[in-house]
């Protein structure tokens, strides 16, 4: 582990995802987040990527993957996607 943050237990910019937006300026290249399913999302995904890091996300349980469409599969649940930006 190199960092966290703690917040408040509710109230403006205390979610998860706010409070890994705070982490960013201390992520490098190199670096490997491991997150849960809520932050499996474009925009998120986006910012990472340009801060050089690479992310290990549950898949968002609502979402629908045809794993035989990934761009290189890993397992029968595990397979690499490129995402598209939403519209």
């Amino acid at each position: 582990m190199l960092d966290f943050a703690v917040a408040a237990y509710e109230g403006k910019e205390t979610g998860e995802q706010a409070l890994l937006r705070k982490l960013f300026s201390h992520l490098q290249g190199g670096d490997i987040l491991l997150g849960d399913a809520n932050f499996e999302n474009y925009f998120l995904l986006a910012l990472l990527l340009q801060a050089k890091a690479d992310v290990v996300f549950e898949k968002n349980g609502a979402r629908h993957i045809d794993f035989r469409k990934c761009d290189h599969k890993l397992d029968s649940k595990d397979g690499l996607f490129k995402l598209t930006r939403p519209v």
